[in-house]
């Protein structure tokens, strides 16, 4: 009779399926890197050019960033987007960011994007 493995670990078992904070659907070229895809199921479109990056994520939009609905424009962002930027190194680093920066950039917004919305 063999004798029962003592030291597996059992793992918790969520019955909620979570979503991703941040899913990609694109990242790539140079001047400018462009990234879409989805943060917490809102669409974002990622662009980095010149000396700096920036995020913008739409609360309804579907599909790719040309075909986001054509809202009332504020300040160049269509209404009700989440938006924010940085600078990065000098002109023209930011056109050339690595697609690891690129991605650490969409992670920290997606965190920052998600702190804000879990505190309204």
């Amino acid at each position: 009779m063999q004798q029962a493995n003592t030291n597996q670990q059992s793992l918790p078992i969520s019955l909620t399926e979570q979503r991703p904070l941040v899913a990609l659907d694109f990242l790539g070229g140079n001047c400018p890197v462009q990234a879409e895809g989805t943060i917490l199921g809102k669409r974002f479109y990622f662009r980095a050019r010149g000396e700096h990056w920036s995020i913008e994520i739409h609360p309804t939009a579907k599909g790719e960033y040309t075909d986001w609905p054509s809202t009332q424009i504020v300040n160049g962002l269509a209404s009700g987007t989440w938006y924010y930027d940085e600078p990065y190194g000098t002109w023209p680093d930011a056109g050339w960011m690595p697609q690891k920066d690129a991605v650490e950039c969409i992670n920290r917004a997606a965190k920052m994007y998600q702190d804000e919305m879990n505190s309204l």
